[in-house]
């Protein structure tokens, strides 16, 4: 995986509030605690990890199948059925992006962001305040997440693992605008550990990206390695992350969109691994219980 770390921690942690929205890093609060300490140390491996802690509580979903900001958003839909309302456009712009916050800033700032902020009937005590931009080229499709968060843990480092346990955000997506029941789920935590498969059907065995495939996908992580004690207190990260077309079209061949392509897509936000749950989505979903494999309901996504 292309992993940017977070840089002079001991200068980051000293930004504000304004700060973290303009660049990502985040804001001055972090210099309490224990976190303070970690980002302190000029050992890398202290830096990336925090004492382990057990959880209060965990409750079971079915995140996997069978087991200013304008909202773009539509009225609810109807059982087995997509919303024709809900659609984000997608801006293009003519040049490489540099994934890390900050140099790409004048690029982002034109952007509009969508929410994913609906619980869709799912009973959590907690929702953060979540919101993701994309824009696009010729070679990569990029997105920009900002979380308002709180409970933070994140276990996973390996690829293609359960990264959906941790404090994770995720694009799921079919690169056609027909109604289909293939798709793609991209799934990443707060720490820069990616998922990425590719599905016929919902229920069926996904078939994931390999090693090399998910190298070439670029993330940027503001918050630091793994975190085992949880972050109680409210906090934000942001997760920047450029996918290559060219990583989709080994696992189904697809057009690099132009001006006028559209893209089923859904948005998510999820913990589960922390002492209160929660499985938020862009577009809303209609189910007895938290599960994000149901293209029927993705949204439409527009490439300008």
């Amino acid at each position: 995986m292309a992993s940017l770390a977070w840089p002079g921690a001991t200068h980051q942690i000293a930004q504000s509030y304004r700060n973290v929205q303009r660049t990502g890093r985040p804001p001055a609060f972090w210099q309490k605690g224990k976190l303070r300490q970690l980002l302190a140390t000029e050992s890398q491996e202290e830096r990336g990890k925090i004492s382990a802690k057990k959880l209060k509580t965990k409750k079971e979903s079915s995140l996997e199948p069978e087991s200013n900001i304008p909202s773009f958003r539509g009225s609810p839909h109807p059982a087995g059925s997509h919303d024709d309302s809900l659609v984000y456009k997608v801006k293009r712009i003519d040049r490489l992006l540099a994934v890390d916050c900050g140099r790409s800033e004048n690029e982002w700032i034109t952007v509009d962001s969508l929410k994913i902020d609906q619980a869709n009937s799912w009973e959590m005590e907690f929702k953060p305040r979540t919101s993701v931009k994309l824009c696009y080229n010729e070679e990569f499709i990029y997105l920009r997440y900002f979380v308002s968060d709180r409970y933070v843990r994140c276990l996973t480092t390996e690829p293609n693992g359960p990264v959906h346990k941790d404090a994770c955000v995720e694009f799921f997506f079919s690169p056609t605008e027909s109604v289909r029941r293939d798709y793609f789920n991209l799934e990443v935590n707060c720490c820069g550990t990616i998922k990425l498969g590719y599905r016929s059907e919902p229920a069926g065995n996904a078939v994931h990206a390999t090693t090399e495939d998910i190298n070439k996908i670029k993330v940027y992580h503001s918050l630091p390695g793994i975190i085992e004690d949880e972050l109680v207190d409210p906090l934000e990260w942001t997760l920047n992350i450029a996918l290559p077309f060219e990583v989709i079209d080994r696992y189904s061949p697809i057009i690099v969109p132009t001006a006028g392509t559209k893209w089923r897509a859904n948005f998510y936000k999820c913990a589960e691994n922390n002492s209160h749950p929660h499985w938020l989505s862009w577009a809303p979903i209609t189910s007895a219980r938290p599960n994000f494999h149901l293209p029927q309901f993705f949204g439409e996504i527009e490439f300008s």
